[in-house]
């Protein structure tokens, strides 16, 4: 799901998982990097918390994802340099399906396709997915 919380209040929560949108999302068969990035390095592999990770490095930035859990962040860490840093570590990891609440659209928000979200890309077949795919409104 998308949500903009700048004064538009647009979400957008279809979109077709084989196109652009998703090449940001980590790969769970190639050791959860993100499909064409050259920046991120995987360096190994770690166990974390109990779960097998993948330590992955990007600049001053490591982060390391459950590799049996679809990527999901275990820890991540940035050196800033000159001693300084920050860390991230989860707190619980839950398995199942997410509740669907999760994905309501916020209240006072308007569900638009992904054309009205990013107006300057080219994305109008994501649009024909989106209209194709989404749920039939109650009205």
């Amino acid at each position: 799901m998308y949500v903009f919380e700048n004064a538009t209040k647009r979400t957008s929560t279809t979109f077709d998982p084989t196109k652009k949108p998703t090449q940001w999302l980590p790969d769970p068969r190639n050791n959860c990097l993100v499909q064409g990035s050259e920046a991120q390095q995987f360096v190994g592999e770690e166990v974390v918390n109990g779960y097998r990770t993948a330590k992955l490095t990007a600049g001053p930035m490591t982060q390391w994802v459950a590799l049996d859990y679809g990527c999901a962040a275990v820890k991540d860490r940035a050196d800033w340099g000159n001693g300084e840093s920050s860390e991230k570590r989860m707190v619980s990891l839950s398995l199942g399906e997410p509740s669907p609440s999760l994905f309501d659209d916020p209240a006072g928000f308007e569900e638009v396709p992904p054309s009205q979200l990013f107006p300057h890309s080219n994305l109008d077949t994501l649009d024909e997915y989106y209209y194709s795919h989404r749920p039939q409104s109650p009205d």
